[in-house]
């Protein structure tokens, strides 16, 4: 998905293997310039160079994963009653392009 901007996970308790585990998914557009992307049984693949919006809801993260370094085009990253988050990571200033946490 080289050109997806928007990414939500939700109501995905036991997320784990953030990796490995497979997903169905189902593509909407919110806008004629926005392609998002609402993947309901969750999986990511770190391939995501044009993400600007990244969305968890009801998921039990303990960790923001270390993939998510690589998404330099991030402006926010809601993580919405994620309930077991136990820190947002001292490395999450190096995304420049973040503005909404």
């Amino acid at each position: 998905f080289p050109s997806l901007e928007y990414l939500l996970l939700q109501w995905i308790p036991k997320l784990k293997g953030w990796r490995k585990m497979m997903c169905r998914s189902s593509t909407s557009s919110s806008s004629s310039e926005e392609e998002s992307q609402v993947l309901q049984n969750c999986c990511y693949y770190s391939a995501f160079p044009r993400l600007k919006k990244l969305k968890f809801h009801e998921v039990e993260l303990e960790f923001v994963p270390e993939e998510f370094r690589d998404l330099l085009a991030l402006e926010s990253l809601c993580l919405y009653s994620c309930t077991q988050l136990k820190e947002v990571p001292e490395w999450i200033d190096t995304l420049t392009s973040l503005k909404k946490l």
